[in-house]
């Protein structure tokens, strides 16, 4: 990564660490699985929190830090938040299941051909499926 890159990725989870700080684990198609920390999102009044959630399909602005260093995340704006998957249970939870094995089985900054399409199509599928079986209800 240069010393500021433009990414587009999953969240696929989010840490709450020192102070106000998260760390947050970025899926994205050109750098696979990186870790970036996010100054202050935790903190109720943050703006970064809701682009940051689990599940959301994100832009983010990464800061490259030293070598030692995870890059900070300077801005981040919602591609897709998969809102109708998030209201409805039994989808938000094949989600969660999903994207807790990805976070486990990828190793870092290994992007892996195929992956990230497929689990765009998924999530689309999914969020048009739940807007229809919630309709249904």
């Amino acid at each position: 990564m240069s010393p500021s890159t433009r990414i587009s990725g999953f969240v696929i989870n989010k840490k709450i660490s020192r102070d106000h700080d998260c760390i947050v684990t970025i899926f994205s198609r050109e750098h696979g699985k990186i870790y970036a920390i996010a100054p202050g999102a935790s903190r109720v009044n943050s703006r970064r929190n809701g682009h940051m959630d689990t599940a959301t399909l994100s832009e983010f602005e990464l800061q490259e830090q030293d070598e030692n260093r995870m890059p900070r995340i300077r801005s981040c704006m919602n591609l897709n938040p998969y809102k109708t998957i998030k209201k409805y249970l039994p989808s938000s939870a094949l989600v969660l299941s999903i994207f807790s094995d990805i976070n486990k089985s990828l190793p870092l900054q290994m992007s892996i051909p195929g992956v990230f399409p497929l689990l765009k199509s998924l999530l689309d599928w999914l969020e048009e499926k739940s807007h229809i079986t919630k309709n249904e209800s």
